[in-house]
């Protein structure tokens, strides 16, 4: 499966409770009709195995919703979804590079820039640059690049890399303040801001997973038993240009009926300030298989304005495509064991 559009660029996106409490035993079909408000009908092709989406595209923020009924243990998929590398590669979603941990330069050593981006990284300055860029990397990329020279690519693919490495760094040791930091006084407007607003606009995963929702605001103080995490970068091709992008994936098994996978975006070199997937595992109440209820937010300065405003439509449409698409290909894989 592969695709460019900005909900999979968004989304494009990971250890039992022990002795916790269990939450209630969720009913995924209430949950769609009161917090997503599907209707009947809708909900009844859900449970048939066929996806039902649902895409708003308003000033500035693009929100997706989409859901499925699939057969078989949702601990697989929620396992799939954890081997990242893997699962990204099977869609066709670019390149995608577990970051270990403590991160290390080496994690980044596959990023290469395209002819396209040298280009645009050349004629960058502090008032108009068309990849976002962290300040350090800015003055590096005007100061240390001899742009006339062979060694040029190389000069500027290195720069970027110890960027990706210092906002991942920042990210594990300091959280959103972090980020902040690394992005210092002449970036763009701050990326930790953005994410905190979109984190406080998801009610709907809040009200569901109050803990999973603490715990990425509060990272890395914060804590979440039963969650697995790791960190990725990707680089996918949307339309002529590359979107490197950094993300922090956390797997939450929320007692033995519900399972939740967040995938929140960190950095994205384009288009994208801000964004966060989630998505519900819930055992069916007749025992049958499980549905999974995805939904996205994103952030794209963008999308605002009068110049936005056709934007806006084509990608709601495009997202609505997508999250369609992105449903059947998990089940129509799950179905031939991939």
């Amino acid at each position: 499966m592969r695709t460019s559009s900005w909900w999979a660029i968004g989304a494009a996106l990971t250890l039992s409770v022990g002795a916790a409490a269990q939450p209630p035993r969720a009913d995924p079909e209430s949950i769609l009709t009161s917090r997503f408000g599907f209707t009947s009908a809708e909900i009844a092709k859900a449970r048939q195995g066929q996806p039902v989406v649902r895409v708003k595209a308003g000033s500035e923020e693009l929100v997706a919703g989409g859901a499925i009924k699939l057969s078989g243990r949702k601990e697989r998929l929620a396992d799939w979804l954890k081997n990242i590398e893997h699962f990204r590669n099977a869609a066709e979603l670019g390149i995608t590079h577990v970051i270990p941990s403590p991160p290390a330069a080496a994690a980044f050593a596959g990023v290469n820039l395209d002819a396209n981006d040298l280009v645009e990284l050349r004629q960058c300055g502090s008032g108009k640059c068309a990849i976002r860029l962290s300040a350090d990397a800015l003055g590096r990329l005007q100061r240390d690049v001899a742009w006339d020279t062979p060694q040029a690519a190389a000069q500027a693919n290195d720069i970027v890399r110890q960027m990706l490495l210092g906002y991942t760094t920042g990210y594990v040791q300091g959280g959103h303040a972090g980020l902040g930091a690394y992005d210092g006084p002449q970036a763009r407007p701050s990326f930790a801001d953005e994410m905190r607003t979109l984190i406080r606009e998801a009610t709907a995963l809040t009200d569901l997973a109050p803990e999973l929702v603490a715990y990425l605001e509060g990272y890395p103080s914060a804590t979440l038993p039963g969650a697995d995490q790791l960190f990725y970068w990707s680089s996918v091709t949307a339309g002529s240009d590359a979107i490197l992008s950094l993300h922090h994936l956390v797997v939450y098994r929320r007692g033995t009926n519900e399972v939740w996978v967040a995938d929140k975006s960190l950095y994205a070199s384009r288009f994208i300030d801000a964004g966060l997937l989630a998505i519900g595992l819930y055992d069916a109440p007749d025992g049958s298989g499980y549905y999974a209820i995805a939904g996205t937010r994103v952030r794209a300065s963008r999308l605002g304005g009068v110049a936005g405003t056709v934007l806006r439509r084509q990608v709601q449409r495009s997202a609505s495509d997508t999250v369609k698409m992105y449903l059947e290909w998990m089940r129509d894989s799950l179905a031939q064991g991939l």
